[in-house]
């Protein structure tokens, strides 16, 4: 009979521990506030329930609704998922939008090239990579180049035909195909773009500013001009501004290879041109 006695006790003792160990190491971690899930799995600091905040947030300033369900969560391949369905998952189970975040830029990946930034809530649609000082992107584009040019360059092929447009060359070269396409795209809003005409002043040396044709323009720009052919003699120039910082750029091709010549802003400006 004692030995019954103990060996009741023995097993309500092992059950408890198990179910301390069970609570402590699957269920529950401590943290500063008290207990934490650990079932609340994170990504990019942000745990999924943040996460789906912030993409209910987007939907609600962009679309003016939210769905009725957001799952976040990572699949087999360790991938991190968002799931969004606008019906409750008991009534039906169709996933309406489905995005794979990128792990560098948390960027969440939707179908075809869609790419959202829902950290700040925007759709991304240039995807030129600024380096260091670099504060402009430019980029000469030719009728055989425009499709690298655009993959490379842009999330979608929409935004670069909607992109704001500055059209300096006539009618009659447009018609006929006889003109130069620029695309400038500022690394921010703080980045200003002013374009001009403008000369070589053959006494000094020097470039001379000759009619304003843009002013402080911070979008992305496109920018037909009459065409001119690989020239050392600048007929434009541009003039950035970004934290103080102002710098005269004349648009030139290199008698070299032909690319854009960017030696004066080496570091600042980067070439984004198909060759």
């Amino acid at each position: 009979m004692k030995k019954i006695i103990i060996g009741v006790f023995i097993g309500i003792a092992i059950c408890i521990i198990s179910f301390v160990i069970y609570l402590n190491c699957f269920m529950f971690v401590p943290d500063e506030g008290g207990m934490e899930n650990i079932n609340e799995i994170k990504f990019g600091g942000y745990t999924a329930s943040e996460w789906e905040e912030m993409i209910k947030k987007f939907y609600n300033d962009t679309y003016g609704s939210a769905p009725k369900s957001i799952k976040c969560y990572y699949n087999d391949d360790n991938n991190f998922i968002a799931e969004i369905y606008y019906y409750e998952p008991e009534i039906s189970e169709e996933i309406h939008y489905f995005y794979v975040f990128e792990p560098e830029t948390l960027y969440a990946r939707g179908e075809g090239s869609e790419c959202i930034d829902f950290i700040n809530g925007k759709y991304l649609t240039v995807k030129v990579d600024f380096s260091g000082n670099e504060y402009l992107a430019i980029g000469y584009v030719t009728d055989l180049t425009e499709d690298e040019f655009i993959e490379k360059n842009f999330y979608y092929t929409y935004p670069y035909y909607e992109l704001e447009e500055l059209n300096l060359c006539s009618a009659k070269s447009k018609e006929k195909g006889e003109y130069n396409t620029f695309v400038f795209i500022p690394k921010s809003k703080d980045v200003k773009i002013s374009l001009y005409e403008c000369s070589i002043n053959f006494n000094d040396g020097e470039l001379k500013e000759g009619k304003e044709l843009l002013k402080n323009c911070t979008e992305p720009l496109k920018v037909y001009t009459n065409y001119f052919e690989e020239t050392t003699t600048p007929k434009y120039c541009i003039i950035y501004e970004y934290n103080g910082i102002s710098k005269t750029v004349p648009i030139v091709f290199s008698g070299m290879d032909g690319s854009l010549d960017l030696t004066e802003s080496k570091g600042t400006i980067k070439d984004i041109s198909i060759y």
